[in-house]
């Protein structure tokens, strides 16, 4: 297999307080925990792409940003 993804829609999963559990915070408590979610989905999206490339060198992988066009 050439293509991987690592993790699915990042941006628009911590969009959402109610997604991730976050629903009942104050603002900037839920904006904390959130860009802190966000942290560690990023640091296992480059242990994974690194994990990937030790295995398969000509893998092509990254992340799925939901991206839509206006």
């Amino acid at each position: 297999m050439k293509y991987w993804l690592t993790i699915n829609e990042q941006n628009l999963m911590l969009s959402v307080n109610v997604l991730v559990g976050l629903q009942g915070l104050d603002a900037n408590e839920a904006d904390r925990r959130r860009y802190q979610m966000n942290h560690h989905m990023f640091l296992a999206t480059a242990k994974a792409i690194e994990a990937c490339h030790e295995l398969l060198p000509q893998a092509k992988i990254g992340p799925a940003v939901s991206y839509v066009p206006i």
